[in-house]
């Protein structure tokens, strides 16, 4: 076999198998910003897979090539290579293009080739001519995706537990205590602007009794990496990358990106007041990003949307490299993958409200933050029976009932704890529920559909805020943007009464 073919083969493998490794490279959607464990196998699997399905295509171009009877295939390359092309340029990381849009693609370009073939004399060299064109780039494609793999092969993350709490009660004795718990795609809709008949949120509407609530919260961006980060920094950030050197670089939309500022965010300002800090999260790359600021830090899962198929990062590699001819050549429905998704999505929040609690309980620690997955869809709980399901008939009204049990839970370890007269609470979503998002995927059911009242989109985010000691109830109503939280969070931690007026400039942003 000549090494053009080969490498021609293997182009061709690398797009046919885009899906399987589109979504862990690209950014913002890095597999390596998102997990807490080393990518070797997952990345050598991938790599394996698409050397052996080019050295198939090769054998197959070469035969195709070589035969007389074959010789009508040929007029029909040309039609199947820029149909992939269009797949490939119309991925977005969720959905492809619809396969009737492809046909459609490679008919008109199958039609094209044998009218030029019959109306040139050169007609057929011009076909083949186009036909090597087109698969020498994809072979340069696959060279440009190995590197990448390559990275990611050789990439070790930072670890995922950190503690150095001092043995010892800290400086801060006296010092009120702060606890900040992000639940992930949290609607102020869905708690308590329009609640879904019969949804009973005892726990959220306890903690609403003595606390201060925002009405009209604006948010600062409809994604995670970008909202959390916005929030710490106390500016929009509105795009983000991943090093291999395991640090996070943001930026404005346009202009240079430039690496994450950890001594801009609360975390420093609570290190600066002598208050030990924590995080327990997911999704965000936490304890590398702010790790000169945190005493405690445990990043839990990786996120299932980014890994394709049945993929799993601690699977090994030959189970990886067993999941393209089990799973995705076949194909046949979403099931299995839907299934897949609920499982992996529960495992996280079990682990995380595990590490919750232990460090809700720690005597030491000051200054908390908690980011939780739920309600984030996929639907996981069943709240007639009260415990997970993975049917994948579950909704978003299913996951806000095991957020209001999870913060039950949360706060009752608080509210057991010495201090908790003197602990400020902050409950509050990084984003709303995004309906537009989620309607389209298979994961969507008639539940959501009815709670969202067809999938209409309300942006606010949910905010609350129980201040120390604070024992009636209050709402702001007045337009406020969710960056204003770097500014009471920072008053916080020195101490303060947080002032709840916001900034005329960033109370309106979208």
């Amino acid at each position: 076999m000549k090494p053009l073919a080969l490498l021609q083969g293997c182009g061709v493998s690398t797009f046919v198998l885009f899906r399987l490794y589109a979504s862990s490279i690209a950014h913002p959607s890095d597999l390596r910003m998102h997990t807490p464990v080393p990518l070797t196998n997952f990345a050598l699997s991938i790599l394996a897979n698409l050397i052996l399905t080019g050295i198939v295509f090769a054998f197959l171009g070469q035969w195709i090539g070589s035969s007389l009877k074959l010789k009508w295939l040929r007029f029909a390359l040309p039609g199947i290579l820029l149909s992939l092309l269009v797949k490939v340029a119309g991925f977005n990381g969720h959905a492809e293009v619809r396969p009737v849009l492809l046909f459609a693609v490679f008919l008109g370009v199958t039609f094209l080739t044998v009218m030029l073939h019959r109306k040139s004399p050169r007609g057929e060299q011009i076909v083949s001519n186009l036909t090597k064109a087109v698969l020498l780039g994809m072979g340069i494609f696959f060279f440009i995706v190995t590197l990448q793999l390559a990275r990611m092969a050789m990439w070790r993350p930072y670890p995922n537990f950190v503690d150095t709490l001092p043995a010892a009660k800290s400086a801060s004795d006296n010092h009120t205590r702060v606890v900040w718990i992000l639940f992930d795609e949290l609607s102020y809709q869905q708690v308590f602007g329009d609640r879904f008949p019969n949804l009973q949120l005892p726990n959220f509407d306890t903690l609403r009794a003595s606390s201060t609530v925002f009405t009209q919260v604006r948010p600062v961006a409809d994604y995670t990496e970008l909202a959390i980060p916005s929030i710490l920094l106390g500016k929009i950030i509105q795009r983000v990358s991943f090093t291999s050197g395991d640090r996070l670089n943001v930026g404005a939309a346009t202009g240079p990106l430039y690496p994450f500022d950890a001594a801009r965010t609360p975390f420093a300002r609570a290190r600066k007041d002598g208050l030990t800090t924590g995080i327990v999260g997911w999704y965000n790359p936490y304890c590398s990003s702010l790790s000169p600021y945190l005493n405690l830090c445990f990043r839990a899962g990786t996120n299932e949307e980014d890994i394709p198929q049945e993929y799993g990062v601690h699977d090994g590699f030959w189970k990886d490299f067993t999941v393209p001819w089990v799973h995705y050549l076949v194909d046949a429905s979403h099931s299995k993958r839907k299934h897949w998704l609920i499982i992996r999505h529960a495992e996280t929040d079990q682990e995380l409200l595990q590490e919750s609690d232990r460090a809700l309980e720690e005597p030491n620690l000051d200054f908390l933050f908690i980011h939780l997955p739920i309600p984030h869809p996929p639907g996981i709980y069943n709240r007639e029976a009260r415990q997970f399901d993975a049917s994948g008939n579950r909704s978003y009204i299913d996951n806000l009932a095991l957020a209001d049990t999870t913060l039950g839970q949360l706060m009752a370890i608080l509210q057991r704890s010495p201090r908790w007269n003197k602990t400020d609470v902050i409950v509050c979503g990084d984003h709303s529920w995004r309906t537009w998002h989620w309607s389209p995927k298979p994961t969507w059911t008639a539940e959501d559909a009815a709670a969202s009242h067809g999938s209409i989109y309300d942006a606010r985010p949910m905010l609350m805020i129980h201040l120390a000691g604070q024992t009636t109830s209050a709402a702001v109503s007045a337009p406020y943007s969710l960056l204003g939280l770097h500014a009471v969070l920072n008053a916080l931690a020195d101490g303060k009464n947080p002032s709840f007026s916001n900034d005329p400039l960033i109370a309106v942003h979208p």
